[in-house]
């Protein structure tokens, strides 16, 4: 009988795992967005990402050269030729270009 007794509290359950600890996670710095500067020079002078070119006007706008608005971020130009659709492709890279510098400041 007393071999019965051993075997028993041989077999006794494993032991209870812990817990794991909610991992903390380091906090994201936000970023402050602030409005880049406008570019400075050339025939897309004063362009920003909320603001059409210094030469433009009601009657002709710099990128399409007509009356029609051709900013990358107002307009929507479907129908515009080749050489006006390469202009709007080079604005955007200046705009693109112009974001990424304003957010290593």
């Amino acid at each position: 009988m007393s071999e019965q007794i051993e075997a028993v509290t041989e077999t006794s359950p494993p032991p209870i795992k812990k817990k794991a600890k909610p991992v903390k996670r380091a906090k994201v710095k936000r970023k402050i967005l602030t409005e880049p500067t406008p570019i400075s020079g050339g025939e897309y002078a004063g362009i920003s990402a909320h603001q059409c070119c210094a030469g433009c006007n009601a009657e002709r706008c710099v990128i399409t050269t007509v009356g029609v608005c051709g900013h990358p971020y107002k307009a929507n130009l479907h129908n515009a030729g080749p050489k006006t659709k390469a202009r709007v492709l080079q604005v955007k890279k200046l705009l693109k270009h112009q974001m990424i510098d304003a957010d290593k400041l």
